[in-house]
């Protein structure tokens, strides 16, 4: 009876004094065990589908003028430009009809399209709702991250965790934080070169493409604003 008695205080004793020392053991196994985080790995590929969705954009808005190549920058330029009218007539003439310079001018910029707008619109539509949600994942998660650094930062001091289970946790958050940071840096880059594209098609004499420049143009600057959150410690 004596020993039942004295095995209940035990464990009375050790849930007055919460067990801290078990309690901190098994916070540092959960930490170790799952040194990235759930919410970490589900923005890193929020922010990988994005570079994806970027480099689906690219393709689609330079596939077609790859493939038209050197035809479409001399051709077009030549025809389109100021090199006479029979040059642009005869061309006007086998698209619709002989009907002038001016005519055949326009005719050819809406027969010849160096970017299909129809193939790069839902490409454009997609990277921008995924944007949506990576502008507002990634500085909230950096937030988190921070504030649990400190947290954990205050729990070495007082002893209650070993600075190897920081340290690992630590080395965790930066290998995230690169990797957004990388994903984020290609999805700018190919934002950017699929707007170059754009201009480059424009200056070839495409028409129609002001809302797919100024579209690709405000998502190069939310992918800028949403990396200037990251700071890889």
């Amino acid at each position: 009876m004596r020993i039942v008695h004295f095995g209940l205080a035990i464990v009375v004793a050790c849930g007055v004094a919460s067990c801290a020392a078990r309690d901190v053991s098994r916070a540092d196994a959960g930490i170790s065990a799952g040194v990235v985080s759930s919410r970490e790995s589900q923005v890193t590929e929020q922010a990988t589908a994005l570079r994806d969705l970027t480099a689906e954009m690219l393709r689609k808005s330079t596939i077609k003028g790859a493939a038209l190549g050197a035809a479409l920058g001399c051709g077009l330029s030549s025809v389109v430009g100021d090199s006479g009218c029979l040059q642009a007539a005869v061309v006007g003439g086998a698209i619709g009809g002989i009907a002038g310079h001016a005519q055949g001018k326009r005719q050819i910029a809406k027969q010849i399209e160096i970017i299909a707008p129809s193939a790069v619109l839902p490409a454009i539509s997609r990277a921008r709702d995924q944007m949506r949600r990576v502008a507002t994942d990634v500085p909230t998660l950096v937030a988190a991250q921070d504030a649990e650094l400190a947290d954990l930062r205050q729990q070495v001091a007082k002893g209650a965790l070993p600075q190897a289970t920081y340290d690992a946790r630590l080395t965790a958050i930066r290998q995230t934080r690169s990797d957004l940071a990388a994903a984020l840096l290609a999805s700018g880059e190919q934002t950017r070169a699929t707007r170059d594209a754009m201009v480059a098609a424009r200056d070839q004499g495409q028409e129609g493409l002001d809302w797919y420049l100024s579209a690709t143009e405000e998502l190069e600057r939310q992918v800028i604003s949403t990396r200037s959150n990251i700071t890889l410690l």
